[in-house]
């Protein structure tokens, strides 16, 4: 808590050097601190929708693997789910799920991080449909799919190979946004995690440069300030000396860059300079990938007049929502609220 206070504190009298003059700060950032009863009870229905803890020494992506055909299917029977191939311009036929909600008010669409084996395949983000029902029985439609080369979508994802991920990998993003136009005229929200919050923001950039459809908002989960940064604290958190070693000597920050097609130079901090739909930004402060003040450093270099900041004191990287879903679902009402897309 101290620290959450210190840092918000040390950012608002530091406002005017960023682009927050003369705009009243105060109701921008929202705090979790605990989970409450309701956060409890609406755990219970997400049961399940989310894998089940990791046995000790079992990878994430293998236990991942082995949940994931039940999640699918809970997905179908439970909640009119349908599969989906879409079909980008890289030539990529990606898996995808389609859930949809009748009168439904928005579009969301989830991209999930990328940690190479360990980056989450569609069913990750099941839990979404049931935390986000709002008031009135207003529940959105939700698109979820896998990168190509993870899940169930053909395509390169080995070490030392060009991927199919990366930085071009926004054109993955745009058949995602492309297929929920064609679906319906309702606005579309891209819902990124981490790097799929940069991938949200790059896609959107891009699709302003060549005018091709673009969202009417973002959703950015533990967004960091540059990649570079990023892949530091990640190599530091796995603790393994080889890839310290590799990263050291150069070698590491080369070798990712070549096979995530030229990531590196995505860089929030400045890609949220041009963005001007409104974000709102989700960050857990003890954070040990994307850290806290990174989030708040974008987010402050954000046009302030649309955008709002949830920052939660219970949870994990980019997993606010299943440690407080009430709350988040409270909050994530009140930006779509804010944005004019439910009443």
């Amino acid at each position: 808590m101290k620290k959450l206070i210190t840092l918000l504190l040390f950012l608002t009298l530091n406002i005017p050097s960023i682009k927050a003059t003369n705009i009243e700060l105060k109701p921008l950032i929202k705090t979790i601190k605990e989970a409450t009863q309701e956060d409890n009870q609406l755990k219970e229905k997400l049961k399940p929708l989310l894998f089940e803890p990791n046995p000790k020494n079992l990878p994430d992506s293998i236990h991942q693997q082995n949940g994931k055909e039940i999640i699918r299917e809970e997905l179908k029977t439970k909640h009119n789910a349908t599969e989906h191939t879409l079909k980008s311009k890289d030539e990529y036929k990606l898996s995808a799920l389609f859930v949809k909600n009748e009168n439904a008010p928005v579009n969301i669409i989830f991209l999930t991080g990328y940690f190479h084996q360990y980056t989450p395949t569609k069913e990750w983000c099941a839990p979404f449909v049931e935390i986000l029902n709002f008031d009135g029985g207003q529940k959105p439609n939700f698109l979820m799919f896998d990168w190509a080369g993870y899940g169930e979508s053909p395509g390169e994802n080995r070490f030392l190979r060009k991927n199919a991920f990366g930085s071009k990998a926004y054109k993955q993003v745009q058949a995602a946004i492309d297929l929920v136009r064609k679906d319906n005229d309702k606005p579309i929200i891209l819902h990124g995690f981490c790097f799929g919050a940069a991938m949200a923001m790059h896609t959107t950039l891009k699709a302003k440069k060549k005018n091709h459809t673009m969202p009417d908002a973002l959703v950015l989960s533990s967004v960091f300030a540059n990649f570079e940064t990023l892949l530091n604290q990640a190599v530091n958190q796995k603790n393994n000396w080889f890839y310290k070693s590799v990263l050291w000597m150069g070698f590491g920050k080369w070798c990712l860059d070549y096979m995530m097609n030229g990531s590196m130079f995505l860089k929030p901090i400045e890609m949220i300079q041009e963005i001007d739909i409104p974000c709102l930004f989700d960050h857990y402060v003890n954070d040990p990938f994307a850290h806290f003040d990174e989030g708040i450093k974008v987010f402050y270099n954000s046009d302030l007049t649309k955008n709002m900041f949830l920052a939660s004191e219970t949870g994990k990287h980019v997993r606010i929502h299943t440690t407080a879903p009430y709350q988040y679902q409270q909050a994530y009402e009140e930006f779509l609220q804010n944005c004019g897309f439910i009443s």
